[in-house]
């Protein structure tokens, strides 16, 4: 999962995760943020982007995210799935298996 509250920068991550074949899907969902940073509280639009990927491409993702991210320190966080639909899961699995 990452953030940016850049919508072009999320479409960007989201078409290259997918293109190389690090993520099966990317969604961008339109969020609401209150957070701190540099010592400011701070309030904004931002687009959250869940990345539905292998736990072995992660390496890959956090790489592809900082290159094309337009935060100084972005939020990149790996969630395991604990247990999925078992066609869903090998869909990803097909889809993003490099």
């Amino acid at each position: 999962m990452t953030t940016t509250d850049d919508e072009k920068t999320a479409k960007k991550l989201a078409t290259v995760l997918v293109e190389s074949k690090l993520a099966a899907c990317v969604q961008i969902d339109d969020i609401r943020s209150v957070f701190c940073f540099a010592d400011n509280l701070q309030e904004g639009k931002e687009y959250r982007l869940m990345i539905k990927a292998l736990s072995n491409n992660y390496g890959l993702i956090e790489q592809k995210i900082r290159e094309h991210h337009n935060y100084e320190v972005p939020e990149i966080i790996k969630l395991e799935i604990k247990e999925g639909l078992p066609q869903y899961i090998s869909w990803i699995r097909e889809t993003s298996e490099r």
